[in-house]
């Protein structure tokens, strides 16, 4: 009777069978601490049964291209998944992993599905030629640095544009601090004024033995002797003219250039300043 006269009032009731004593008492002001109710599962029991992840399938478009995804898979279940490797205007990807399992297809896979945004261009630096079918498929170029009769670089072609010749004084001062010379006020002035006096020379004069015969220093030459022709690195770094092409895909085998330091650093440092 109660009960119903309490639910007429438009008030829920809980028939109390356990405790009737502790809920009359909290029916009482004042009694604060009687018939406080407690769940039988624990808050550690619930986020135990609570779904914490879901199906994650990936953006579905790269905002900073403003294309589609770069890839989309599938997956062992049924959502399929859209990678995209840019967070804001940041592209870094690192791939890691034990060897045979799989790095260089994922790279290969990277590097053509890239060619779906307009305007993309690849530059690949390959270890073993893995990335070598990729680029020919692509119909770009692969280049096989330090390989015998493979190709050559001019890196003083385009001194006569002051703003390169200032790399190129850099590149060159580059070279003679790895053979162990001292570059100075007087070193930086002699190479600066060889390489503008190389500057009026034709285009297919401009080279490291082009630069060395116009230097007056002897120490000077005799550091610059491994990157002219006759020299360890001539025959890569000392051509006239550069063989490079202009591909919009290209492919550059590292394995056999690891193997000299110097000729790294003098290749890797004018690949990236070649304007393209």
């Amino acid at each position: 009777m109660v009960e119903r006269v309490i639910q007429g009032r438009g008030f829920v009731t809980i028939p109390e069978t356990l405790n009737a004593v502790d809920a009359w008492l909290s029916s009482i002001p004042g009694h604060a601490y009687a018939n406080v109710r407690q769940p039988i599962v624990s808050t550690l029991n619930l986020a135990h049964l609570m779904p914490v992840s879901a199906v994650w399938a990936g953006p579905e478009k790269n905002e900073h291209l403003d294309g589609p995804p770069l890839i989309v898979t599938r997956t062992e279940g049924a959502t399929p998944f859209r990678l995209v490797t840019h967070i804001g205007d940041v592209g870094h990807t690192l791939v890691a992993g034990p060897t045979g399992m799989g790095k260089s297809v994922l790279l290969a896979t990277l590097a053509m599905q890239f060619r779906r945004y307009r305007g993309s261009r690849i530059f690949a630096f390959d270890m073993g030629r893995s990335m070598r079918a990729t680029i020919l498929g692509l119909g770009g170029e692969h280049y096989d640095l330090g390989a015998d009769g493979g190709i050559a670089f001019q890196p003083l072609a385009r001194i006569a544009h002051e703003g390169y010749r200032t790399w190129a004084a850099e590149w060159v001062e580059g070279r003679l601090l790895h053979e162990g010379v001292t570059v100075g006020p007087d070193e930086k002035a002699a190479i600066w004024s060889a390489l503008r006096s190389l500057a009026g020379a034709p285009v297919e004069q401009r080279t490291m033995t082009g630069l060395s015969v116009l230097l007056q220093s002897n120490a000077l030459r005799q550091a610059l002797a491994p990157y002219v022709l006759g020299g360890a690195h001539g025959k890569l770094l000392d051509a006239d003219h550069d063989r490079l092409g202009m591909a919009d895909v290209q492919g550059f085998e590292m394995e056999e250039l690891m193997h000299s330091p110097a000729a790294v650093q003098a290749v890797l440092r004018y690949l990236v300043a070649v304007p393209r």
